[in-house]
């Protein structure tokens, strides 16, 4: 009998777990390193075969299979007690993980939010953390250049806030996320939960509930954001304005 092929055994062990499993989860259980992982994910995700789903990491959904499945509890990770230090370890967590997920060629991930008295635009006019990628697809001609956007809010600060404040960047951004660090909790626990999930969805905003920011398998996907298309004039501001030289230089690099 002939060996499954990948996508063979990448659909059997989804239909073992029931339909619906966390990407961390199920490439553990294949046992296939990132790169094997997400290629076949992705071929998969073309073909129509799976789903991409909300969850820690991202979760992988059979298309004809609405099973339901809760992630396991974590340990309490590390406490973070101010905002400023969340900024680095997502930017980290963003640089190794997004451009797997998110079928990204390039990308280029930057802090602005130490930016001192730089003039942006005014009040949230600049976010905590800004993505910067290249996207290419075999049946148009042109690149394409995303910017996403990342508010990053601790856990004292789990508020509606948040998903406003992401709203103000959709100007220049592509897509747009905020960040909530809820220190081993559920986003769930939070008393503003309901109206952040309604008001995010309503808007096309991406919410992310991090319990530990510093393991990406730890960040629950609660609402996906939404694509929009930016006027260029606000784009190339935003680049001009919060970037800095080196991603500026790389961006230059990709349009050659």
């Amino acid at each position: 009998m002939a060996r499954p092929t990948r996508k063979q055994q990448f659909l059997n062990a989804l239909k073992t777990a029931g339909g619906r499993c966390s990407n961390p989860t199920l490439s553990a259980e294949l046992g296939w390193d990132d790169d094997i992982y997400w290629r076949i994910h992705t071929e998969l995700w073309e073909e129509g075969k799976i789903e991409k789903g909300r969850g820690y990491g991202g979760t992988a959904i059979l298309t004809d299979i609405d099973a339901q499945a809760e992630p396991n509890e974590l340990e309490a990770p590390r406490m973070f007690q101010n905002e400023r230090e969340l900024y680095e370890p997502a930017v980290r967590q963003i640089q190794l993980n997004w451009q797997k997920g998110h079928r990204l060629d390039a990308c280029h991930v930057e802090n602005v939010a130490h930016q001192g008295a730089r003039e942006t635009g005014g009040n949230w006019s600049r976010p905590d953390i800004a993505l910067v990628a290249l996207k290419t697809f075999e049946y148009l001609p042109n690149r394409i250049m995303e910017i996403h956007t990342f508010e990053v809010k601790p856990h004292y600060d789990v508020t509606v806030k948040g998903v406003m404040e992401s709203l103000t960047h959709r100007q220049f951004a592509t897509r747009s996320y905020v960040i909530y660090y809820t220190a081993g909790k559920k986003l769930s626990d939070f008393p503003e939960s309901s109206r952040i999930e309604a008001i995010a969805s309503k808007h096309g905003i991406g919410v992310i509930s991090a319990k530990d920011i510093e393991d990406y398998n730890s960040w629950e996907f609660i609402c996906l954001a939404e694509r929009t298309t930016p006027d260029p004039e606000e784009v190339e501001l935003f680049i001009k304005r919060s970037l800095g030289d080196g991603t500026k230089t790389q961006i230059l690099k990709w349009l050659k």
